[in-house]
């Protein structure tokens, strides 16, 4: 199976303020073409304009400031896309290490600082580091079902995320109750890819189990909703019917 990872992205348009005009005025140029070539897949120019707009934000609103945890922020996610990861680490943890100095302005339960955490728990995973990644995508399930409670998407996936993550620690009674509890959440719409998602990692989960009989129907299952959502012809239904499929499992990280 193919492993899906879609991280939020943490291209934000910052509001700079406290800043001199023509320094704003620099700011919102690097912001502009640094978005301009983020959507045209030209990441290396990307990189650079975020590194200019990063130093410039050094100069006028310093270091401790949210704007710049959000450029940092950008600049991990690029650094991801580009893959390279150390890099991509080293920025997140020092934008996570400003939010934790401005918890009082902006807390810890916030959205932002759980997509950062969300993505190192990505990068980690994808680095084979399942300890690391269980950890912040522990911590992403704790703020998520503060602020955004139980039932909600995001909830589900990070459920899903911690799932797999047992999984590849060969954790299969946790992977199971934690897939399960995606389950639940996801099948209130059961043409959606999540779902589907979910269903056929708890097939893959079964096959290791050796309980096929379980295996088999989440299996069909998922075969069922792709065949209807995409038809026979379409690439991903193929996909679905071949067997070295049913030996991984996908992470959907949010």
């Amino acid at each position: 199976m193919k492993r899906k990872f879609v991280s939020v992205v943490l291209l934000l348009v910052l509001i700079v303020q406290g800043v001199g005009f023509a320094q704003e005025e620099d700011a919102d140029y690097w912001i502009e073409w640094g978005l301009h070539y983020y959507n045209q897949g030209d990441y290396i120019n990307s990189i650079d304009c975020f590194l200019k707009l990063k130093n410039i934000l050094e100069q006028t609103i310093g270091i401790e400031h949210i704007d710049y945890a959000t450029c940092l922020g950008n600049l991990g996610w690029l650094y991801r896309e580009i893959g390279d990861y150390t890099i991509s680490i080293h920025y997140y943890l020092n934008a996570i290490n400003i939010l934790n100095i401005q918890e009082l302005i902006l807390g810890n339960g916030h959205q932002f600082y759980a997509n950062l955490l969300n993505n190192l728990g990505e990068l980690y995973y994808l680095l084979g580091d399942y300890t690391e990644a269980e950890r912040y995508f522990l911590d992403v399930h704790f703020i998520e079902n503060r602020i955004l409670g139980s039932d909600h998407p995001n909830y589900a996936t990070t459920l899903n995320n911690l799932g797999v993550v047992y999984y590849n620690m060969g954790d299969y009674i946790r992977a199971k109750d934690y897939l399960l509890a995606a389950k639940t959440i996801r099948e209130n719409n059961k043409e959606h890819p999540d779902y589907t998602q979910t269903i056929n990692n708890l097939g893959a989960l079964y096959l290791s189990l050796g309980d096929f009989n379980m295996a088999e129907s989440y299996l069909l299952e998922t075969i069922s909703i792709e065949e209807k959502i995409l038809g026979t012809n379409h690439p991903d239904y193929a996909s679905e019917l071949a067997p070295i499929k049913y030996t991984k499992l996908s992470c959907y990280v949010a």
